[in-house]
């Protein structure tokens, strides 16, 4: 795999550059300060894997307007990744060219088979000289015909699948395979284009859980009215939610505007969430959340 480095001074230097402090980054990107801080002085400290940090590195570099080119060098292969690399790559057309050469010589060699056998009955079968008297009739002097076996065809060597379930919904069904045929093909290269640019935007927006590594916010309630083993989270926006329970227990969900949900587990519970756009309710009693709540912690009452 390859590995790369980056230069976190920059970071360091484009923040101050532009008076943001570590829990200003930190809010804007919903991460906690220590991974802000990791990401400053390149340590590994809060994040699962070498991936996972490269992609919070590329969203604090675009966050503080940096150009990733100028702030990641990428690091060529080593020669023993190269090596594994390429030996699959290698291994395959040589087993390839093993199988098309075996073919191809028991090809040759029922051919030489087949002429070798008909020479061998031509001289077997060979009409003697004779004197027209007794020259008898062409049936007498007809010679057996041997037909060559039936050699394999590129076709037989592949199983013809018809392709069912098209990965779109055809409105109107034509008389012809032609015709379906035709409607596929019809797809325009913009529609292709807008299909990668969507998709390239969802990964790049992707929603990264980080609550089980952020500092919390915990609310309790003194006089609960209802179980602590759920809570109730009406979403006034779109936005995508996190929860872990005391049991380790995750959950993640992915609300539209106004849906609402009862979450069941045990408490506490560990919740990431945009608090301009929640309303949550615990025990009965509802949550009261501030515009900075991104990671909060809902404790049971002890009474």
């Amino acid at each position: 795999m390859s590995t790369y480095t980056y230069q976190n001074k920059k970071l360091i230097n484009k923040r101050k550059k532009l008076r943001l402090t570590i829990s200003d980054a930190a809010k804007a990107l919903t991460l906690s300060e220590t991974q802000i801080k990791s990401l400053e002085n390149n340590l590994e400290i809060g994040f699962a894997s070498p991936k996972y940090k490269l992609i919070l590195l590329k969203r604090y570099a675009k966050l503080l307007d940096i150009d990733l080119d100028s702030l990641i060098e990428m690091k060529v292969n080593s020669d023993n990744d190269k090596q594994n690399e390429l030996s699959p790559k290698a291994i395959y057309p040589i087993i390839s060219n093993k199988i098309n050469y075996f073919i191809f010589a028991i090809i040759i060699s029922i051919f030489t088979i087949y002429l070798f056998n008909s020479t061998s009955s031509n001289s077997e079968n060979q009409i003697p000289i004779i004197s027209e008297t007794e020259q008898t009739s062409p049936e007498d002097t007809s010679l057996p015909v041997t037909q060559p076996e039936n050699l394999p065809t590129p076709e037989d060597n592949f199983d013809v699948v018809k392709q069912e379930n098209l990965p779109y919904e055809q409105t109107e069904i034509e008389s012809t395979e032609h015709s379906a045929v035709s409607n596929n093909d019809n797809m325009s290269e913009i529609d292709l284009a807008n299909i990668s640019e969507n998709i390239i935007t969802e990964v790049s927006e992707e929603f990264l859980c980080t609550v089980d590594t952020a500092e919390l916010k915990s609310f309790s309630t003194r006089n609960p009215e209802k179980s602590s083993y759920y809570f109730y989270i009406i979403s006034h926006d779109p936005q995508k939610i996190c929860v872990i329970d005391a049991l380790g227990a995750f959950k993640e969900y992915d609300f539209q505007k106004g849906d609402k949900i009862s979450h069941h587990g045990s408490p506490p519970f560990k919740i990431q969430l945009n608090p301009k756009a929640s309303e949550i309710y615990f025990e009965g009693w509802k949550v009261n959340l501030q515009e900075d709540d991104y990671f909060i912690q809902l404790n049971p009452s002890s009474n």
